[in-house]
């Protein structure tokens, strides 16, 4: 029987590790050091998971519109700038921008992604930099469909000052936050849900932290996707993925990031106290947000003998869940 993908995403992070071991090769201390001024020295090390979409597309359908956040269990997660901010090290401080609203007329990110494999150790260093930058923002925080770009990517990607006065993580969550209210439309209408642009598998960084399914490799590392890098073997059926939501216990879930320091929100510009005040919530029944129905998915086998299905862990969560909202950040 053929495979029907219920969402497809153009975020491959398995090819894009694959493009930053190699540039990895080509570059200096100097051009390295700016990538840790800017912050997005880490992505160079964003673990190759494979894109999970059975397990993405179960999540999906816990996502509310309304109060911006996922209930499970009738526990409400919501999904904040500042947990951006803690699970990929952009801080969440800065101007916040809508992704698209300059005409998309830059380059497209199959190109820009062309451009970065041509580089070697001759390449200037501003021109490793520039395309580095633009192949980050085309091609893992906000690859589109249709591949396009917006007209300001090539003036962020060519001022250094202009990308590190930007919110990034305001700005990614924001951009999910209008690609998840747009799946939820379709679930409503019983409309394909197509693709979902976008910095997807920053959901599935999210499940892992969310809930004690799987046991972090590096659980000491910062940020927070570099605690995942030795997990990227994950692998769910639609049946499996739906099974693992169906008897998911309430101690399995983590309404907010644990062990988070003040060091550690100090220097990413989190709001800690916020933060902590989403677990006094008051519980939410689950009556009141309904699931969309499930269709019957057929997935694909896993890529290799060698790429087993994950199981749950033990990992006990530290706090029982409860919650409260917070404002809007639009």
């Amino acid at each position: 029987m053929l495979y029907q993908r219920p969402v497809t995403s153009r975020c491959y992070v398995t090819n894009f590790r694959k493009i930053c071991d190699a540039f990895v090769e080509i570059i200096d201390d100097e051009v390295e050091q700016t990538f840790r001024n800017l912050k997005i020295h880490q992505f160079l090390k964003f673990p190759a998971f494979q894109q999970c979409i059975p397990l993405l597309y179960e999540i999906l359908k816990f996502w509310n519109a309304a109060d911006e956040g996922f209930v499970v269990n009738g526990h409400l997660l919501k999904f904040t700038s500042d947990e951006v901010s803690l699970l990929t090290g952009l801080p969440n401080r800065g101007d916040k921008i809508k992704w698209k609203v300059d005409p998309l007329t830059g380059p497209l990110s199959t190109d820009i992604k062309t451009e970065i494999t041509k580089l070697d150790r001759l390449s200037v260093n501003a021109t490793k930099i520039k395309t580095f930058i633009m192949f980050l923002l085309s091609n893992l925080f906000f690859p589109l469909n249709n591949h396009k770009t917006p007209r300001r990517l090539i003036s962020i990607a060519n001022n250094v000052n202009e990308f590190n006065s930007i919110n990034w993580a305001s700005c990614i969550r924001n951009f999910m936050v209008n690609e998840f209210n747009t799946i939820t439309d379709k679930f409503a209408m019983e409309k394909p849900l197509g693709y979902i642009n976008g910095f997807f598998p920053l959901l599935l960084i999210w499940f892992l932290e969310h809930f004690s399914c799987n046991k972090p490799s590096n659980p000491e590392s910062r940020p927070r996707f570099l605690r995942w890098e030795g997990n990227t073997e994950m692998y769910y059926t639609q049946e499996s993925a739906t099974k693992l939501f169906k008897f998911l216990k309430n101690n399995e879930i983590y309404l907010v990031l644990q062990d988070i320091t003040n060091e550690e929100a100090e220097e990413l510009g989190a709001d800690l106290n916020a933060i902590q005040n989403l677990e006094s919530r008051p519980h939410l029944h689950p009556s009141k947000f309904a699931s969309p129905k499930s269709k019957k998915i057929h997935t694909f086998p896993p890529s290799s003998p060698h790429s087993p299905h994950i199981k749950p862990s033990s990992q006990p969560p530290s706090r029982p869940p409860t919650e409260q909202p917070l404002p809007t950040e639009w």
